[in-house]
């Protein structure tokens, strides 16, 4: 889709906010939620907004016809649970890593809460990393590093895969492309360029890392692999999306993802509200975002 026809480079300038304050507050309400859904769905679908509130007072591009774009402007935030517990753990100063960060949400989160820190932001989707460096250039954040990569257990170039069909509320969901293709994510997206974390860290000079958000549609444990160094070095918090379906396409499974965390890590899982329960020997579910603490 193509952003012409409106103000600051194709992308209009949202009106309406106050209806849209309206729809986050029935976002939170179960009741209201499903009559919510109907409005994000059937409102505005082929427009690119340009809002200035999110999280609070930044501004965000959001294509309404893609997904993520989508909850962001009629829900105020897509990873609500999970952004949460991230910004509650952000302390000025620290340097984090943004692995899979798509258009930017926790990107522009810590780079508003960390102004004498460091953001090093990684997304390889072309499309995508435009979204991103188009939001952070509105922001005029000075301390993110964007870099159009994958992060993987090795340097070197990887075929991508996308889902070829509309998600399942009809939106094109962008931020599902993988590794690792399966039935539902088959379409060849090109190649993108990986390196690891740890060369990513030496290359940027980072004295420290704090805090790693790994969203990465299956290549979670190959990310890891590749940031031996950096986390023993470091003992960074991590904060990992685990899906079951992703992590089986990719041939690991999420046992082997949960073993390999545990030896360095406690982990908890991220629950409604941004509450966090001890993971203990209680089994992964299907799909969880999950919060891990060096031991």
């Amino acid at each position: 889709m193509r952003c012409d026809g409106g103000r600051r480079n194709g992308w209009q300038i949202a009106e309406s906010a106050a209806f849209r304050r309206l729809v986050h507050f029935c976002y939170q309400r179960r009741g209201l939620r499903i009559l919510s859904h109907a409005v994000r769905r059937r409102m505005y679908r082929d427009r690119c907004l340009r809002i200035d509130d999110f999280d609070g007072d930044l501004v965000f591009h959001c294509r309404l016809d893609e997904h993520m774009g989508s909850y962001i402007y009629w829900r105020g935030c897509y990873s609500r649970d999970a952004l949460r517990v991230f910004t509650g753990l952000l302390r000025d100063g620290m340097v984090f890593v943004d692995v899979g960060a798509n258009q930017g949400e926790f990107t522009l989160a810590a780079a508003k809460r960390l102004p004498h820190g460091r953001v090093l932001a990684f997304e390889p989707m072309a499309g995508i990393f435009e979204r991103l460096l188009r939001n952070l250039e509105a922001n005029a954040f000075r301390n993110v590093s964007a870099r159009r990569q994958g992060l993987w257990s090795e340097p070197g170039r990887r075929p991508l895969y996308s889902r070829p069909s509309a998600f399942g509320d009809g939106s094109a969901h962008e931020g599902l492309a993988t590794l690792f293709p399966n039935s539902l994510r088959s379409a060849p997206a090109g190649e993108i360029e990986c390196t690891t974390l740890d060369a990513a860290v030496d290359a940027e000079g980072l004295e420290r890392v704090d805090l790693v958000k790994i969203d990465v549609e299956g290549a979670e444990l190959g990310v890891l692999r590749g940031a031996r160094a950096t986390l023993e070095r470091h003992r960074p918090v991590l904060l990992i999306e685990a899906d079951r379906e992703r992590a089986e396409a990719a041939g690991t499974g999420l046992e082997a993802l949960r073993s390999h965390l545990e030896e360095r890590y406690r982990i908890e899982v991220i629950e409604p509200g941004g509450r966090t329960r001890p993971l203990g020997s209680a089994p992964l579910g299907d799909h969880q975002d999950l919060l891990c603490l060096p031991r």
